[in-house]
């Protein structure tokens, strides 16, 4: 008797185990059918490491790598890049790497928005899930709509006829600027009425608009730099004032070596603690950036940006609660290092924090990176900050946490550091 029902037991269990549906992979349900694939990824090394491309691509289907960083020119000249026009849209797919962390915040509401604007009428993007990417209810309020397919890995959304339904607070980036302006900002066709822009920001004479006859790929090299790293940038700038500063949304924030200005201008764009924002920036080239971007951005930004020109190091202006230096201690000498870390210290209100950004030297660097040799190593950096009898914190490049000391060795970091009360 207790054979027998031993024996339908382990029938019942294998009649349940068959009867139960099979876990669906999401990645494979979005990419079975499609013709016209595009995978974003940061640069195009991300795709050595998708094995699916060259799957789809046996079967007949065109896959086409657009990186958001280092765009690249394919062997038929076509110059392939996120922020440049595709070659094939609409898309079948897009598949959205899992190294471009979606934080929520309006440049990631943006980037989702413009890769569904690139999808057939029946087309899907698929993005990561996980604990540093929106969450799943976050998405499917953007997408009005549940994920047609979901694992532990994927969520795979349809197209959202009309676009995404971005929060009201965030609902404009500076990466919706780009796509508005990418024709100035690329080609130097800027409006020479910009310029009583620029005076109005604080510069008491505009200097004539740029022009740059660079190859038009190192051209959308350095644009892509500058337009996509406010994904990361800004957010990690919000997430460590927002730890320093709770509750505050008025807070004055100091760009030490401002650029174009995509970084501290959306900042402003979300509801965070920066109220306020002066950019510091030598190079005149990239006040007629910053002017374009401002005015196309208008109401949402209007009022709350000031523009400083001169040598980043000799800058005193308007008390700050907090110094942003992100790539500049690598490119402005080694003597100036020091008076630029005390200028940012010295113009900050008691108990304001200095932000430090920069790439750490490599012993072994690549051929492609840039000003290896004047780069800092992480002894030198935290030498000159805990100069200052205040405490480093370590801040992740890449996601929203913290991080020990330990953890840091050579890796490209956020640190910040509290001026005592």
């Amino acid at each position: 008797m207790n054979a027998r029902l031993g024996l339908l037991g382990r029938v019942a269990r294998k009649l349940r185990h068959l009867s139960a549906p099979r876990p669906v992979n999401t990645l494979a349900e979005a990419i079975k059918d499609a013709r016209r694939i595009a995978f974003v990824g940061r640069t195009r090394a991300d795709a050595k490491t998708a094995g699916w491309i060259a799957d789809a691509e046996r079967r007949g289907a065109t896959v086409d790598i657009l990186p958001t960083m280092l765009p690249y020119r394919r062997e038929d000249g076509v110059v392939m890049s996120f922020l440049d026009d595709a070659p094939r849209t609409p898309y079948d797919c897009i598949v959205l790497h899992h190294r471009i962390a979606l934080f929520e915040h309006s440049w990631s509401y943006a980037l989702l928005d413009r890769l569904n604007s690139m999808l057939a009428e029946r087309g899907t993007v698929l993005v990561s899930a996980g604990p540093e990417q929106i969450p799943r209810a976050g998405l499917e309020r953007l997408f009005a709509a549940r994920p047609v397919h979901a694992d532990a890995r994927h969520l795979a959304f349809a197209k959202a006829q009309g676009g995404l339904v971005r929060p009201p607070e965030a609902a404009i980036s500076t990466l919706d600027a780009y796509w508005a302006l990418s024709d100035t900002l690329l080609r130097d066709k800027f409006d020479p009425r910009l310029a009583n822009v620029v005076r109005a920001l604080g510069i008491p004479r505009a200097s004539p608009p740029p022009h740059d006859d660079a190859d038009p790929l190192a051209r959308l090299q350095s644009q892509s730099y500058r337009a996509c790293s406010a994904r990361t940038k800004s957010a990690l700038v919000e997430y460590i004032v927002s730890l320093h500063f709770p509750g505050r949304r008025d807070l004055h924030l100091v760009d030490l070596g401002a650029g174009s200005g995509f970084n501290s201008l959306e900042l402003l764009l979300n509801p965070g603690g920066v109220g306020t924002v002066t950019m510091v920036e030598l190079n005149y080239n990239y006040h007629w950036a910053i002017a374009a971007l401002y005015d196309w951005l208008g109401e949402r930004v209007r009022g709350k940006v000031a523009l400083a020109g001169g040598p980043a190091q000799d800058y005193r202006g308007r008390p700050a609660d907090a110094a942003l230096i992100s790539g500049v201690l690598s490119i402005v000498g080694e003597e100036n290092r020091e008076p630029l870390l005390e200028s940012a210290w010295e113009n900050l209100r008691p108990g304001g924090i200095l932000i430090v950004f920069e790439n750490m030297q490599k012993d072994d660097p690549d051929h492609a990176i840039r000003f290896n040799e004047t780069r800092c190593t992480p002894q030198m950096l935290d030498a000159m900050l805990t100069s200052r009898a205040a405490p480093i914190r370590y801040f992740h490049a890449q996601a929203l946490k913290e991080m020990d000391f330990e953890e840091v060795g050579n890796e490209t970091v956020f640190r910040a550091i509290r001026k005592p009360v």
